[in-house]
């Protein structure tokens, strides 16, 4: 089972939002990954003794979709890179029903892989960060495959970094090898907040560690869910609350201020781009998804924001699917609301790492659960 474990991370390593996808054949990925799907499948078969009848009967939703998808657009690309996102989201239902089986032992072995991961990149995104301190040093990766776009980005040895502004500073956003800091924003949320309550030996280090990797993304994403969390933890009468709320409160402020050239900014007129294409949409699409929207000249990316992205490319009905399905497993109101907000900054639902991550924060938020993680 070991290398099963391992496998999965490797899987999560070399898609999206990490820098690795760049590297590896997209058709080896996606057979490497439905390989990965069927052992999965039979796993579940092996320790509950039965057939998953529920979760084919929404793989089989999912084909539909993903057909109806493909006769919109008439094209077969957009059915497998349809196919491909719908099998991602049965990956993480799958996990989610051997997670919460007893017998599986999956999820203590799945939470201790993925906090020691974590642990080595917040520790290399400090290292990072410090390193781009000192730029009489070199450890940079000059030949790394990426796409850079419009950004300077920096590629060292410790991960990627985007030179910012920050009044009239040069500073160095650190977002491990993940494609753009607001990717690795999410997980950093979610290890804070969530994955660190199962854990009993060495949590103020690895909240700390968290803590100081997510504030080094410089992502504004990371500093409203965060401040919105702490909000909710703080008792409201406490001096802290009335201490740290407006500091928290100003330094969203002074962020808005000084990065110009935040992506935000770009996400803002994507998530525009989007609702024009919806608005140009016929009912058709609307019901089936496919329409063509592809990259955008003007802005030189396509749309950003999945609850945008689910309802363009599968229509109502996939939308809809994919937030009850988030609803089903997602019984914390906090969690579900921070899916809710990053819906509408990216498509989370399209990594396998993101899946991972955030089973592992739903269960560690389970009291009955988390005291045998660690």
């Amino acid at each position: 089972m070991k290398y099963f474990y391992l496998l999965t991370f490797l899987i999560c390593f070399i898609y999206p939002p990490l820098v690795f996808n760049y590297i590896i054949n997209d058709t080896f990925r996606i057979i490497l990954f439905i390989i990965h799907f069927i052992i999965l499948n039979f796993l579940y078969i092996y320790f509950t003794n039965r057939l998953n009848y529920n979760k084919l009967i929404i793989l089989l939703l999912f084909i539909v979709t993903a057909i109806c998808n493909y006769f919109s657009s008439n094209e077969s690309y957009t059915f497998i890179n349809s196919l491909n996102y719908l099998l991602i989201t049965s990956f993480g239902i799958l996990f989610y029903e051997l997670f919460e089986n007893k017998k599986t032992n999956f999820l203590a072995k799945y939470a201790r892989y993925y906090i020691n991961i974590f642990y080595v990149i917040s520790i290399f995104s400090i290292l990072n960060f410090i390193y781009n301190l000192f730029p009489f040093i070199n450890l940079n990766l000059n030949s790394f495959p990426i796409d850079k776009f419009e950004y300077d980005y920096n590629v060292s040895i410790f991960g990627i970094s985007i030179r910012k502004e920050f009044f009239g500073i040069n500073i160095s956003r650190n977002q491990f090898f993940f494609v753009e800091p607001v990717f690795i924003s999410l997980f950093y949320v979610f290890n804070v907040f969530f994955v660190s309550n199962s854990i009993t030996k060495n949590k103020k280090r690895f909240i700390f560690l968290n803590l100081i990797g997510g504030l080094l993304t410089f992502s504004f994403l990371f500093y409203i869910l965060s401040t919105f969390l702490f909000f909710r933890r703080m008792k409201k009468k406490s001096i802290m609350f009335l201490i740290y709320a407006p500091l928290l409160i100003l330094l969203i402020i002074i962020l808005s201020i000084s990065f110009d050239t935040s992506s935000y900014l770009d996400r803002i007129i994507r998530f525009n781009y989007g609702l024009e294409i919806i608005k140009n949409m016929s009912v058709k699409n609307l019901i089936t998804g496919g329409s063509q929207f592809g990259l955008n000249s003007d802005i030189e990316s396509g749309v950003s924001a999945g609850i945008l992205s689910l309802l363009i490319e599968g229509g109502i009905f996939n939308l809809i699917l994919h937030v009850s399905i988030f609803k089903y497993i997602i019984k914390n109101k906090d969690l579900f609301l921070i899916i809710l907000i990053s819906l509408f900054v990216f498509e989370p639902y399209k990594y396998p790492f993101f899946w991972i991550s955030l089973l592992i924060s739903i269960f560690s938020i389970k009291p009955s659960i988390a005291k045998n993680l660690q």
